[in-house]
């Protein structure tokens, strides 16, 4: 009340100061009151899904994955969703494993909408690889440029991220960078040639990488399709 001589504060707990957290990705919060006298009240835990709040998005859903699109392009939607089904079913025999948490596919019209949201780069890697798309396999969301030619493919290919991580990661154990993208490539339902053909020219120069040197992703940039060939390979 006005003639309240109590004084109130608001604390906000950090999240995780410099972390990247993915649009999609769902938080868990609550309040805790405390009055003068020490008492103290806390809220029942709410949760809430962060989303790009620059994009009106709308939502395609069917069972646990939820496609968020925007400007009205249901049918590019539609494509991606079907897309990913297609993917589940086919990997889900390979891996004997099915999706048990919800997945989201945020998916931007522009690279230009997308590059905002994605974690940071150096400019140089930037400017030779543009990420068509980006699986964040521990909160089930993947970050998609819709306007990509092979946008059946590029969803395919990280849908795989998720099922692979879903079937086979562990505290214990994480599945190594080149089984996993070769996976996501070897079940790609609409796989490109890119790779393939750094993978012959390499072979031809006698360049390939020893798979003792593909525990990580290059960081390279002329180094990273040739990681995508030899992991399908």
């Amino acid at each position: 009340s006005p003639n309240s001589r109590s004084k109130t504060s608001l604390g906000l707990v950090s999240i995780g100061s410099g972390r990247y957290y993915p649009p999609g990705q769902d938080f868990t919060y609550s309040y805790r009151i405390t009055d003068e006298a020490g008492s103290a009240l806390e809220t029942s835990p709410r949760t809430r899904t962060y989303l790009d709040p620059r994009i009106q998005w709308e939502t395609l859903s069917d069972g646990f994955i939820t496609v968020y699109y925007h400007g009205g392009l249901r049918s590019r939607a539609g494509t991606i969703l079907e897309a990913t089904q297609q993917t589940l079913e086919a990997m889900g025999r390979v891996l004997e494993a099915q999706l048990t948490q919800p997945i989201r596919l945020i998916v931007y019209n522009s690279y230009a909408d997308m590059a905002p949201a994605l974690p940071f780069v150096s400019a140089t890697y930037e400017s030779a690889l543009l990420t068509q798309g980006q699986a964040y396999a521990e909160q089930g969301v993947l970050l998609l440029f819709g306007g990509d030619r092979n946008i059946r493919g590029v969803t395919s290919h990280e849908v795989i991220h998720l099922l692979v991580h879903q079937a086979a990661s562990s505290p214990l154990a994480q599945v190594p960078p080149w089984l996993n993208e070769g996976l996501a490539e070897y079940g790609n339902i609409l796989p490109g040639a890119e790779y393939d053909r750094a993978l012959q020219a390499a072979i031809r120069r006698g360049a390939l990488s020893p798979l003792r040197n593909m525990a990580a992703r290059p960081g390279n940039p002329d180094q990273v399709i040739l990681f995508y060939g030899q992991s399908k390979s």
